[in-house]
Order: C-alpha cells, then structure tokens, then sequence
C-alpha cells in the first residue's frame, strides 16, 4: 500500500545549505519507488535573517509538493520540529538537519524498519567524528549521567534524525510541553521502535548554530522535563552531609567532654559553612528551575508563531499566507 512522506526540515541560517540539502531529498525520493510522488517537503525557517526561506522556496517550487513555515522568531529547533510534525501530511513523517549532517539517503532505510512493524524509527550515529573534541566529550559524559539518573535506554550518542508514524504525530500534538525535547517526548510514548544506524557527515556549509548555551538549555530541560532525579540527588547530599554533622556533633562533644577541643577551630568552621552554603544555592537553583518551569507551563503561550506559510504544489502553484 502507497504511503505518503513527510520530511520535516528545522532550519536556522542555513541558507547556504539548504539548496544542497533539499536536492539531496529530491533525488532520493526519485531513485526509491517507495518514496517517489509521495514525497511532501516541510521546511520550518526558525527565525533565520540569511533568507533561508527564500532559498528553500526557490529550490521546491515546481519540483515537489511541500511548504516553508517562517516562524516569528527563534524558537529552537525542537519548537520548530513540533511545528513541522503538525504541519506535515504524511503517513510516514521523518526530521532531518537542514545542514546536511544526516543523509536523506538513510529515508530507504527507515522505511524498511517501519514496513516491519515499528511505528518509531531512530536514526543512531555511528560516531561524532566531525564534531569537535570538545563537543564530543562533553556529550558522552552528559548521555551517560542521563541514562543514569533517568534510567531511560536512551541513544548514548543522542539523536538527531527521527521518523514516526501518523498516530504517533498526533499524540505529539496533544503535548503542551514548552520546555520539553520532542524527541523524549516520543521515546517516553513507548509503541514499537526501531534503530537505524548511519555515518554522520560533515556540514555542506556555513556555521552551526547550535550553540553551547543552547546544548546546555537542552541538557537542563531533559533533565528537568523527564525526572526529578536532580532534586532527589539534593535531597539525598542533603541528608548525607545532615548524617554527616550529626556525626560531627557528636565527635565534638565527646571531645569537649575529654577536653581536648583545641582553641583553633576556625578553618574548619569556615569549610563546613562554605560547603553548607555552596549546597543550599545550589539546592535553591535547581528547586528554581522546577518552579520556573512550572510558572511557563501556566502561562500557556504559544510555542511558536507563524509568521507566514507558502504551499507548493508539484504543478506549481504557490498559496501565501500571512
């Protein structure tokens, strides 16, 4: 049975990729017989100032069926995903980097593994050899606390390509999370997934825009979205260095009582009043995050915001709106 293709493409300031990246999809959609007309492209401009979104509408108009969504403003790339997963039509919806770092040429693959049933499909990086050193030990260690402390089997190398089928976009639909990852969001539903393996590749062009700030803001939201294990961390340093005092108390007292409190104490004091006072901050921090959190979901504003739609049609006909 012919299914119909979405491929979701989140794209901030990439216009000097985004042409490479659409025609890539292209001929891949035209060597499958899978893919072939079936193909809608939905390209979510997030806030770009380079035109990207002129770029990614002149390389679509007249060639396939497809749209480019610019948003208001910044948003993220995981707003602009739940953007594209409600505007896609597709029976089979994909998301891939606007920049050319995973290969449309793993869709083939991905279909495979729906076909057999899964309605999650992962695609898994064989290794991060084009990201900088840096970059690639702090995201080990990171992956390797979070599969800890959630418990969660969660790709240790993370994910940025990911296809679900229709009923599993519209259950992310009803997901109002603000500060959430959309991509745990969909691994914590459950229903049956499946991992593709592929080689990551290096930028077609330009600069990332993902920046550490940004990597950092993702690593608190997962956390903070998918567990509370940081504040029953605290609460268990908490007790530890309260048992701790308790102990110290005591060995203190004994130590009166013999008489072999030594006048000096106020080295020691000053450690026990640093350690105490550097703990409670960062108690309250993380107490403040789950609040703040909770005070932006109460809000209820909107995730996103259109700024303007264009459609296309393999014919070529354009609708704009504003």
């Amino acid at each position: 049975m012919a299914r119909s293709i979405s491929v979701v493409l989140p794209a901030y300031n990439e216009s000097e990729s985004i042409g490479a990246t659409i025609d890539r999809i292209i001929r891949v959609g035209q060597a499958d017989p899978h893919i072939g007309g079936q193909l809608e492209l939905v390209v979510v401009v997030d806030g770009s100032t380079d035109g990207t979104a002129a770029l990614a509408a002149k390389h679509i108009d007249g060639r396939l069926n497809g749209m480019v969504i610019e948003l208001a403003k910044n948003v993220g790339s995981h707003g602009a995903i739940r953007c594209g997963l409600e505007a896609a039509h597709g029976d089979l919806i994909f998301v891939l980097a606007a920049d050319g770092q995973d290969p449309p040429e793993i869709l083939p693959d991905m279909i495979a593994a729906f076909d057999s049933g899964a309605d999650v499909v992962w695609g898994r990086r064989q290794s991060r050899d084009h990201d900088p050193l840096l970059t690639r030990m702090l995201a080990a260690g990171y992956y390797r606390i979070f599969r800890m402390l959630t418990g969660y089997d969660y790709p240790s190398s993370g994910v940025d390509v990911m296809a679900v089928s229709r009923r599993v976009a519209d259950l992310v639909h009803g997901f109002g999370e603000r500060n959430a990852s959309v991509f745990l969001i969909v691994f914590n539903l459950g229903f049956s997934q499946a991992v593709v393996d592929y080689k990551r590749g290096e930028r077609l062009a330009g600069e990332s825009g993902w920046t550490l700030r940004k990597r950092i803001r993702l690593a608190v939201d997962m956390l903070t979205s998918f567990s509370a294990a940081p504040i029953r961390l605290l609460s268990f340093v908490g007790a530890s260095i309260g048992a701790a005092g308790v102990l110290f108390g005591l060995i203190t007292l004994v130590r009166g009582l013999l008489g072999r409190i030594p006048v000096s104490g106020w080295a020691s004091l000053m450690v026990i009043s640093s350690l105490m006072s550097g703990v409670t901050l960062v108690a309250i921090g993380f107490l403040g995050e789950y609040v703040w959190r909770t005070l932006d979901e109460v809000r209820a504003r909107p995730l996103y915001i259109e700024a303007e739609r264009q459609t296309f049609q393999v014919q070529g006909a354009v609708n704009s709106e504003a």
